[in-house]
């Protein structure tokens, strides 16, 4: 995996947050969805952009934590693993995922400071999730298109899936879960049992 596609997925994930529904009918660039994750983008960058105060840094990792469909993700990230660990195993395995998103995004801040995200387009699946399409303008790099899926919920719109340089966030987080636990011999709970603590690379 390139450097560029953790730094612009970590970014990605720090500036979604959850929004009222879109309707089918509206425009790509002015539905609920779009709308908020435009407004969002200033205000996520100057979150990530170091120095990062401390903040900020609660505030970025409040945006995270909110954003994202949790449940979804860890699921997906874990694997048939799961069927090895307990409820308190599955919710340190989420823990663990947020704080890696949070150093992802730190990261994108840091290397890519004049990150520029453009939304050009929407789809809606038959499920009713919507695919905000955009372009990322980055430094070093030049424009590289990036994909947010948003999963409708009762309250809004939770991020379960980003897209881009052809790696999804989906895949990076069970690759990442996959190294850590091989990196154990296979043993998921000796890797989320709540004390060993596994480092996010």
């Amino acid at each position: 995996m390139r450097p560029s596609q953790i730094r612009l997925i970590g970014l990605a994930a720090a500036i979604a947050l959850f929004c009222g529904p879109a309707a089918a009918h509206e425009r790509p660039t002015t539905t609920p969805a779009a709308r908020f994750l435009q407004d969002q983008i200033e205000r996520a960058l100057v979150l990530a952009k170091p120095p990062v105060s401390g903040k900020a840094s609660d505030a970025l990792d409040i945006l995270i934590r909110d954003a994202i469909d949790w449940p979804s993700l860890t699921r997906y990230a874990i694997g048939h693993y799961g069927a090895k660990l307990d409820a308190g195993g599955l919710s340190e395995v989420g823990a663990q995922l947020e704080r890696q998103l949070g150093l992802l995004a730190r990261r994108a801040g840091k290397d890519m400071p004049a990150l520029t995200i453009a939304l050009r387009g929407l789809r809606i699946d038959a499920d009713g999730n919507r695919h905000v399409l955009s372009t990322a303008d980055v430094p070093r790099f030049g424009e590289i298109k990036v994909e947010w899926t948003l999963r409708p919920t009762a309250t809004g719109y939770r991020v379960s899936d980003i897209s881009a340089l052809g790696l999804s966030l989906r895949q990076f987080l069970r690759g990442w879960v996959t190294s850590l636990v091989a990196a154990q011999g296979g043993d998921p709970t000796a890797v989320f049992n709540g004390e060993a603590g596994a480092s996010p690379r």
